[in-house]
């Protein structure tokens, strides 16, 4: 806001001023009305000068004070109005464009938990991939219970082959087990294995075993995306310190709106002597939507991808996957999978700019570029994020061939001369310079041609 009449002592705010209008004995002889405003740019430099007007009218009730001229007070009364009014229309306006900015940023934090809420729906990535982890954990668990099984029945099919060797006449062994009750197992076992989603069998079990691992990377890859996107994209609006600044501001707003209440009492006390004036800070005065609390951040938690598979041995993977009750389950030995190193920062193409609003949510969730891709939006293609190409420049050269036509127009000048018995015909050709083609035919006496023939 601008002050279009905003007063400006003639005084000024140094002493030898107040002193010079002391001298001249009457405020109000030296109280100009001029034309002034309120110079644009930082709001701390507009309170400055709100500040250094409240000094210059601090100066003039105390020069006022020590004055006999009964019209000072009038005056500085008829001043503090415009001052007053237009000192709170631009503290006002001031609160509304930081309100503004602020529910901008607050607008920005809360796309920063959006984006970070998209990531678990039902249809999001993180989700996906936990439930693609979860599925193949409980294949590769049914598909060891069943090897075991096999394996214990393959066991004991073999120890009744070696010992029904040595087996006296009409003697079974008593060492190998119920080779029924072991076969009936491994069926049951087998079918749960094979009825368990996704249907089928795999040739073995560390073929599920990897593919659980190699589920389980992806989805630390997205969990770990997930969670930091939100924290980079916070960090990057930062609405915390815009709070802050903001409450500091609004306070020293509420500071300066006290001066100039105080500066009006006492100018009233110019006229009504004995009037007590009290400077009061006003907490209800240009407040806004930063005495709010900022909305609060979801939990977002890397614990349960903490342990990965990362190399061979990977024995706290295996302690923290693999504990299958001894006896019941087959236990791997080794990993078949390391997770990758997860995605470091992506370089931008130069030049390259976002062709579509959705663009926004990869710039902090880079692991999910492709994830969300649809028939009419493909990441790669549209968000500099996700690897689309910068501008390129295109020179084409093109050769033309220019072909000069000359043309030659000959002009005729045609003269007849005509007897009664000859007839004589002249012609002259002239082809420089060239000019458009022109017949000239002079006959004597048509009527004399006309009778010869």
């Amino acid at each position: 806001m601008k002050f279009s009449t905003f007063p400006v002592l003639a005084l000024g705010s140094d002493i030898d001023g107040v002193a010079m209008l002391q001298h001249q004995g009457g405020l109000s002889r030296e109280v100009a009305y001029q034309k002034n405003t309120l110079a644009s740019g930082s709001e701390v430099h507009a309170n400055k000068e709100v500040k250094e007007k409240l000094d210059q009218l601090s100066a003039a009730v105390n020069a006022a004070r020590n004055s006999e001229d009964p019209v000072s007070a009038g005056s500085l009364q008829e001043m503090f109005a415009t001052f007053s009014n237009e000192i709170h229309a631009f503290l006002t306006q001031e609160t509304g464009a930081a309100e503004s900015s602020f529910n901008d940023k607050v607008g920005k934090h809360d796309e920063c938990i959006s984006h970070h809420n998209q990531r678990t729906t039902d249809e999001g990535d993180v989700t996906l991939n936990k439930e693609a982890v979860d599925k193949a954990r409980a294949k590769h668990t049914t598909c060891r219970k069943s090897e075991k099984s096999w394996e214990d029945l393959k066991t004991s099919a073999d120890c009744w082959h070696t010992e029904m060797e040595k087996a006296d006449m009409h003697m079974s062994p008593d060492s190998c087990g119920d080779i029924r009750a072991l076969k009936e197992r491994l069926e049951t076992d087998a079918k749960s294995y094979h009825d368990l989603a996704p249907t089928g069998k795999k040739e073995s079990c560390s073929l599920e075993q990897m593919e659980l691992e190699t589920k389980f990377c992806d989805f630390r890859v997205s969990k770990v995306g997930q969670c930091s996107g939100l924290t980079q994209c916070v960090a990057s609006v930062d609405l915390a310190s815009l709070k802050t600044t903001m409450i500091a501001s609004a306070e020293e707003k509420r500071g300066l709106w006290a001066d100039v209440e105080f500066q009006g009492c006492q100018i009233s006390q110019l006229a009504k002597p004995g009037t007590v004036c009290t400077k009061e800070i006003k907490a209800d005065k240009f407040r806004g939507p930063w005495d709010n609390e900022i909305p609060q951040l979801p939990g977002c938690s890397t614990d349960n991808v903490a342990v990965f598979p990362v190399d061979t041995a990977c024995e706290a993977w295996r302690q923290q996957e693999y504990h299958f009750e001894v006896g019941e389950y087959i236990i791997p030995a080794e990993c078949k999978h390391s997770c990758p190193t997860l995605p470091e920062e992506v370089s931008i193409a130069e030049g390259c700019e976002d062709s579509q609003d959705q663009c926004s949510f990869y710039n902090h969730h880079v692991d999910a570029c492709g994830k969300y891709d649809t028939d009419d939006f493909k990441a790669s293609e549209n968000c500099c994020k996700c690897g689309k190409p910068g501008p390129t420049t295109t020179t084409t050269t093109t050769t033309t061939t220019t072909t000069t036509t000359t043309t030659t127009t000959t002009t005729t000048t045609t003269t007849t001369t005509t007897t009664t018995t000859t007839a004589a015909t002249t012609t002259t050709s002239t082809t420089t310079p060239p000019t458009p083609t022109t017949t000239t035919a002079a006959a004597t006496t048509t009527a004399a041609v006309a009778a010869a023939r």
